[in-house]
């Protein structure tokens, strides 16, 4: 079992958030590798049909690994909602959307999810596996404005090359820990 990494999306109310993440999506299921798509809609804060909560299965080196994401993360319910999902699948990498621009409570409250992930990893591993956390904040741009689609699909790309070099790297991380336990006489 290899790190695991918790990307947070986010930013202001109608910057881009929700349809990033779903440009992503689609670009996950068209990644060489992909498997499987499981969507729920298991959120109790759900107001709009392109919020959502997904897993993806990708298959990098003969290892299957999951991406669960989320498309919404207005409140602490619907963070709530959505580590309960990150939970349920334990997933080698979350995505959520938040509002947490400039918001202590949901910094804090993600802060403190990631914080106590990585204290339970590093006793279940002694101390070899790693909860990474990445914050990448929003732009928000006029919803008027021609370029916003230009700006959710780049950030999209990010995105998705964010997890895919994520993926390698876990392939990367568990060749060095299976070569450092073989032993050669």
């Amino acid at each position: 079992m290899g790190s695991k990494t918790y990307i947070n999306y986010c930013g202001k109310p109608k910057s881009g958030k929700t349809t990033t993440i779903a440009f992503l999506i689609d670009k996950l299921k068209k990644a060489n590798g992909f498997e499987k798509y499981n969507c729920e809609k298991e959120g109790k804060q759900t107001v709009s049909p392109k919020e959502y909560m997904c897993t993806i299965e990708i298959t990098t080196k003969n290892t299957k690994r999951i991406v669960a994401l989320s498309t919404y993360g207005d409140n602490i319910e619907t963070l709530k909602d959505n580590h309960e999902f990150f939970d349920k699948y334990s997933p080698d990498i979350m995505v959520t959307a938040s509002h947490c621009h400039n918001d202590y409570e949901h910094n804090s409250f993600i802060d403190n999810y990631v914080s106590d992930k990585n204290d339970a990893l590093k006793k279940l591993a002694i101390n070899r596996e790693v909860f990474n956390y990445i914050k990448i904040s929003s732009i928000k741009i006029d919803a008027n404005d021609s370029s916003i689609e230009k700006k959710n699909d780049f950030y999209a790309e990010y995105l998705y090359n964010l997890i895919m070099d994520s993926l390698k790297m876990l392939d990367l991380q568990e060749e060095i820990l299976s070569s450092k336990n073989t032993v050669t006489c």
